[in-house]
């Protein structure tokens, strides 16, 4: 089953939905979360989002 988390984009505020199934990882930069996925075209795909790494842990239970 996915883990689908509705985060928001910190620039215009944003709603995103982020499928943690097509997440290579994750980390923090300052008070932002900047999560990768996998992509086949060996290049990253990053979104950076407004909740903190910890609020993200949270949300995915960890």
């Amino acid at each position: 089953m996915a883990q689908i988390l509705r985060l928001t984009k910190p620039k215009n505020d944003e709603p995103v939905r982020v499928n943690f199934d097509n997440v290579a990882y994750y980390y923090a930069e300052g008070e932002t979360t900047v999560i990768v996925f996998v992509s086949p075209n060996h290049y990253e795909q990053t979104v950076v989002v407004k909740e903190t790494m910890a609020q993200v842990d949270r949300l995915l239970g960890i």
